[in-house]
């Protein structure tokens, strides 16, 4: 199931020809790809079923059983934004169950918003993937860069307790993020915030934010510490304050939402 953006509306597509690449089918036997149109409107309809079913060539027994599988797969796309859900194969048992071997899905990040279990999940998963968000250089690292100032990758990978699996181009990021800040000048220095009523208007605003928080990643059943820490979400809502937090680790829609949310 996709959307079909020239006619705006999901498209189920089908083949009988399982286990090959689709591009391919559609190549040479274009013919064997089968095509049922939904309106967002009406939904999906036992007609769209029943004519996928027959020109699979299913049973009776295989076409109730596929039934079921298609209205769930249907609603699991709607309701969670996908953009893209994909089985292949989609398989007959010998006692005519319909079952999905193998399965991919997408979801439109512009959606995302309306999902944060989904966002949050997501985000678990690249901090376990990718390099950027699963290592974190310790402060004693960055101290050691700052006294260095390495200016090409020999003098980096020279710094003791550098991470031996940081690709090449993280390494080249970090020596362009480290030049940048040695050609700040002294005088350009971001000044401290102003004591007082910044920092009690700053805690009073977290308060409000975690709250918030605690509540919509009950409901999700997420765990908040996928949102941010305390010191993360008080320094975001500092540079919120001089409209500089593009950048900053909680400014990805998801969580830049949660918390402007709770702050309305």
């Amino acid at each position: 199931i996709i959307i079909d953006r020239e006619k705006e509306m999901p498209v189920i597509i089908a083949s009988a020809r399982g286990g090959m690449e689709i591009e391919e089918v559609a190549q040479d036997e274009p013919q064997s790809i089968f095509k049922e149109h939904v309106h967002p409107v009406t939904g999906l309809a036992d007609c769209h079923i029943r004519n996928l079913a027959f020109k699979l060539g299913l049973s009776k027994v295989q076409q109730k059983n596929f039934s079921q599988l298609l209205s769930s797969l249907y609603e699991l796309f709607i309701k969670t934004d996908m953009s893209l859900v994909e089985i292949n194969p989609l398989i007959v048992t010998g006692d005519d169950l319909v079952m999905a071997l193998d399965a991919k899905i997408n979801f439109d990040d512009n959606a995302l918003f309306r999902h944060p279990e989904l966002a949050a999940w997501r985000e678990e998963e690249a901090r376990q993937r990718d390099w950027p968000r699963g290592h974190v250089l310790s402060d004693n690292l960055l101290v050691t860069m700052a006294q260095r100032k390495p200016r090409d990758i020999a003098t980096l990978k020279a710094i003791p307790d550098l991470p031996q699996a940081m690709p090449a181009t993280v390494m080249s990021d970090l020596l362009a993020a480290i030049s940048r800040g040695l050609a700040v000048k002294e005088g350009d220095y971001p000044r401290p915030a102003d004591e007082g009523v910044s920092k009690h208007n700053i805690k009073t605003r977290y308060e409000r934010v975690s709250a918030h928080i605690s509540s919509v990643c009950a409901t999700h059943h997420i765990d908040p510490a996928l949102v941010g820490s305390r010191a993360e979400i008080e320094s975001f809502l500092h540079l919120m304050d001089q409209s500089t937090a593009d950048g900053h680790p909680l400014s990805t829609s998801w969580r830049s939402t949660l918390i402007t949310e709770a702050l309305r």
